[in-house]
């Protein structure tokens, strides 16, 4: 049945004369993602552990985050007093606050600052005021695993590392953390003007392919972007005038985009339409550009996320086509869900981990279903 309803969606796509937008069914399409989420919460809540509230086999705080957060942005906007698989797991991530305000498991301290910044965003959209103290001192802990002054690194002496955010304990920044500290960071009410900010700019530039502004001797032209100014998650590329650089991508390019967007920087900057012609000259569902499915529903996530700050509800490939992109991504999810849930067939980035895709898949029809009957800004 799921797969006749979609089906029909599909066929209720008509194209009008060249020129003019396709017409679609948002409010059929509305109807069938909303299903598709409660489905996929359905599926989410037999994974929860009953003794501590957490999900999925490792009982993983950043894991429970991203669940929790799925669960209370859906449209039914579940909160604690709904039942135990909302308040049980937020009793989870509080049990599991550190003296210094992280939020990470105690009894394996790695990755505190991604798993921080994902309880972060959970708790913020329970909108419950008593957690207000928890949500500032965790942002304090944020703003200092920033590589800055603060924390004894150099602008000049360390740009590899200077602006950025990594999983924390010292460990090197990249721009996947960075996205998540800077969302999180606005989510608890940090000010734009806040230096953070204005410091963050300076490795955002140092993680895409633009030599105007990336003074890194690896500096493209093409405008994407990607894992850190020493490394690709793509590997390196070699251009034909023999010099090699960090190969863009499309994760990278979305979390880049959005990362610029949450620091200030307007859409007619140089650096914002340069990511965003790249990501308009590879736009596709059907993977994870230039990284095949490796990471295929992080970059989802982060395609949603990215998309939604930067408020256009189309994009316009290089062949002209315009597409609305929150409704073909929710096609595209509806369509690979299976018996409530989602799971990648590459296990690298630990999707094969059906809870975590799952909590991936949505948190991002979440986005999609806001989207459909919104005009863009």
């Amino acid at each position: 049945m799921r797969r006749l309803a979609l089906l029909s969606i599909i066929l209720n796509v008509s194209v009008v004369c060249a020129g003019e937008e396709a017409k679609l069914d948002l409010k059929a399409l509305k109807g069938q993602v909303k299903s598709s989420i409660e489905s996929g919460i359905t599926f989410l809540r037999t994974q929860q552990n009953k003794d501590d509230g957490s999900y999925g086999p490792q009982r993983d705080v950043g894991v429970t985050a991203l669940v929790l957060s799925a669960i209370v942005n859906s449209p039914a906007k579940y909160r604690p007093a709904d039942g135990p698989f909302v308040r049980k797991a937020v009793e989870f991530l509080l049990d599991n606050v550190a003296e210094d305000g992280s939020i990470r498991n105690k009894k394996d301290p790695s990755l505190a600052n991604y798993k921080t910044c994902a309880s972060i965003l959970a708790l913020v959209s329970i909108e419950d005021p008593k957690l207000k103290p928890i949500i500032e001192k965790a942002r304090k802990y944020i703003i200092g695993a920033q590589c800055s002054e603060d924390s004894g690194y150099d602008s000049e002496k360390d740009k590899n590392a200077y602006g950025g955010f990594g999983y924390g304990g010292g460990q090197r920044p990249d721009l996947s953390n960075t996205q998540f500290a800077l969302s999180a960071l606005k989510a608890a009410g940090l000010e734009e003007s806040d230096p953070a900010f204005k410091r963050v700019v300076a490795f955002l530039n140092r993680c895409q392919n633009l030599s105007e502004t990336n003074d890194m001797p690896t500096a493209g032209n093409d405008g994407g972007g990607f894992y850190s100014p020493v490394e690709s998650k793509a590997d390196k590329v070699k251009l034909p005038n023999g010099k090699e650089i960090y190969r863009s991508y499309g994760s990278m390019t979305y979390a880049l985009l959005r990362c610029f967007l949450l620091a200030g920087i307007p859409k007619d900057d140089p650096r914002v339409k340069a990511a965003h012609a790249w990501l308009r000259d590879h736009y596709t569902l059907d993977e994870n550009p230039e990284m095949g499915n490796q990471g295929l529903y992080y970059y989802y996530l982060t395609m949603a996320e990215a998309l939604k700050l930067y408020g256009d509800p189309y994009i316009v490939t290089k062949d002209g086509q315009q597409h609305h992109w929150a409704a073909e991504l929710a096609q595209k999810l509806v369509s690979l869900q299976k018996s409530g849930s989602w799971a990648n067939n590459t296990g690298r980035f630990w999707e094969d981990d059906k809870t975590l895709c799952t909590a991936y898949a949505v948190l991002t029809l979440d986005i999609c279903y806001d989207l459909l009957d919104k005009p863009g800004k």
